[in-house]
């Protein structure tokens, strides 16, 4: 399995040879073998990528995230090809019954709820069983919008050492953390379920039509409080002290990518636990059985 995250922070030129990322700057030539390549982030707009490169990039499935001129993520390589038959998962996707989909997408409001209580309970925050009683109260489709209800308790206690209030809305340096780590992971994500031959614009909940990842946005919600512990660790525990994303900063949230991530009580680093998601979505959607979507939770 790919392991190696490649952070490209400095201009430089990105070719392929011998099977390998070629990185060559200033201070000379760096091989890397894109077998052990499982991300690359290249954030620095002066660095040239050959096409023949983004070609093997993308022949490889390795997930390549490239950054806007504020530096955060705002886009990814796509591959066309998956290890399945497109036609088999637009058709299983394209006729889901609405009494599976709304049940599925409580499983998976239910699995982030659990993920965030985890959290709060890594905190040593007693608010943390008040939350995980919010998913006795879920409905199929949410239709109560218990997601959301948690979501306000979550986000008042997570940063409750904090001088001041936090809220999701505001500018600070902690929800660029999030912001961006939310991003990393939606990527990855997105690169899985295309390998899977999933559409990623049909989501199961998202159904924004300028939105071109509403599946990713639906598959993202149980691993975002993976991003929401590596932040509290940050800025609560260890009082880092920042107003905006430093390098440091970007490379603790790209190690997001080797988590662990428990499924069954067994450790999966975070990319393969993600694959396995992805694949037992697949098998979900195909046998319209809510039962085949595995479940994921926090090592702590």
């Amino acid at each position: 399995m790919n392991f190696r995250v490649v952070y490209i922070v400095n201009p430089c030129s990105l070719n392929f040879k011998n099977n390998s990322l070629v990185v060559k700057n200033e201070q000379g030539e760096t091989n890397v073998p894109l077998n052990d390549i499982s991300t690359i982030l290249i954030d620095n707009l002066q660095v040239n990528i050959s096409a023949f490169l983004l070609s093997k990039i993308s022949e490889s499935k390795i997930v390549l995230i490239v950054v806007d001129e504020r530096h955060l993520p705002c886009g990814v390589l796509l591959p066309y090809s998956g290890k399945v038959r497109m036609l088999e998962a637009y058709s299983y996707q394209m006729n889901l019954k609405d009494e599976f989909v709304g049940n599925l997408w409580k499983k998976i409001v239910k699995n982030k709820i659990e993920n965030q209580a985890r959290v709060l309970e890594f905190g040593n925050q007693l608010s943390f069983i008040k939350l995980k009683n919010y998913t006795l109260e879920l409905k199929p489709h949410d239709s109560t919008n218990i997601e959301g209800s948690a979501a306000l308790l979550y986000w008042k206690m997570i940063f409750s050492n904090s001088l001041d209030y936090f809220t999701r809305n505001k500018d600070d340096i902690r929800n660029s953390s999030l912001n961006y780590g939310y991003a990393i992971l939606r990527s990855i994500i997105a690169n899985s379920l295309t390998c899977k031959g999933f559409i990623l614009h049909q989501g199961i909940h998202h159904k924004n039509q300028q939105n071109q990842f509403n599946l990713a946005d639906d598959i993202i919600e149980p691993f975002r409080p993976f991003v929401d512990l590596e932040v509290y660790n940050m800025f609560e525990l260890e009082g880092i002290d920042e107003e905006n994303l430093t390098k440091d900063i970007k490379k603790r949230l790209l190690s997001i990518v080797d988590a662990t991530v428990l499924i069954n009580n067994e450790k999966f680093t975070m990319l393969n636990a993600i694959d396995k998601y992805t694949d037992s979505l697949f098998n979900s959607f195909k046998k319209q059985n809510i039962d085949e979507l595995i479940e994921v939770s926090i090592w702590i």
